[in-house]
């Protein structure tokens, strides 16, 4: 009974709480970058939403929905597409931690397609990370392992050490359940 609670314990924190390296700031931090959305040009703006977006995950879902939908209008309208897969990422984030998996798959795949053109290794590697989580979450097993194998193969590319032990702690407890 013991070794199923710490097994339940350690599958909820290392796939609810360490998907991703995220930015958490601080309230002023925050406070400070919704003082710099009204001077700020179109690009910068929608930068600032995005950086405002995931800065809140995993904490506060409605603010990731309104910064990320905000910037996804903005970057939509001006044809940014790494703004546009950034927002629709983040607006997966807050359906993932809602558990609402459907519908960030459909953001998480939306972003993929964009990324993958854009040759954005680091982006593209934690999204692969979180629909590796999301594979796991459905029983998939084999699907999240490739998953994990491409998120190895981005942040190699990408010179990312810092976030594969994470990784290779999701594809252990994959292989392991």
């Amino acid at each position: 009974m013991y070794k199923t609670f710490s097994l339940l314990f350690l599958l909820l924190t290392t796939f609810t709480f360490f998907p991703q390296n995220f930015k958490t700031l601080s309230r002023h931090t925050t406070d400070s970058l919704v003082n710099l959305l009204p001077g700020s040009g179109i690009e910068e703006r929608i930068e600032i939403l995005n950086y405002l977006a995931s800065s809140f995950a995993p904490a506060n879902f409605d603010s990731i929905v309104l910064h990320s939908t905000q910037a996804m209008r903005l970057a939509t309208q001006n044809g940014f597409q790494k703004q546009i897969s950034l927002s629709r990422f983040n607006l997966g984030n807050a359906y993932y931690f809602k558990m609402d998996l459907k519908n960030a798959l459909i953001s998480y795949l939306s972003a993929q397609s964009i990324l993958e053109k854009g040759s954005l290794y680091d982006e593209l590697g934690n999204l692969c990370l979180m629909l590796g989580n999301i594979n796991f979450f459905i029983m998939r097993g084999d699907k999240a392992i490739s998953y994990y194998c491409k998120v190895l193969a981005y942040f190699q590319v990408d010179n990312n050490e810092t976030s594969l032990p994470s990784v290779y702690d999701a594809m252990g407890l994959t292989m392991f359940f």
